[in-house]
């Protein structure tokens, strides 16, 4: 498990792959982003899936239907988003292809600098 707070969800993917020794093919068309978020994010010109999360937790399970399942029970969100391999992380977006690179900074950051 990975809290995806700083560099958000892609931040923490990254992470986990990393420190998991794996691979990573991440659908980040299946993370779910609210409509506000996307809008604002939008506005400003910053990625919200690199964009401070507090409050997300990947895990990773061998099986992840019965614990998707289990945090639903719960009353939570939960989704599979991708899965751990042998290769680079990677992450596809828009029917693309890219590697999933380290986390340089958050968005959040990127928001704050009127400059950019």
């Amino acid at each position: 498990m990975h809290d995806a707070t700083e560099g958000g969800v892609l931040g923490a993917a990254y992470e986990l792959a990393l420190a998991s020794g794996c691979g990573l093919e991440l659908d980040a068309d299946s993370i779910p982003v609210r409509p506000e978020t996307q809008a604002i994010c939008a506005a400003i010109g910053i990625d919200p899936l690199r964009l401070v999360s507090s409050g997300a937790m990947l895990i990773a399970a061998p099986d992840p239907r019965p614990v998707v399942t289990a945090i639903k029970a719960l009353g939570v969100d939960a989704t599979v988003i991708g899965r751990l391999t042998t290769g680079a992380p990677i992450v596809r977006r828009f029917g693309m292809s890219e590697a999933l690179t380290a986390p340089e900074s958050d968005e959040l950051y990127r928001a704050l600098d009127v400059t950019h």
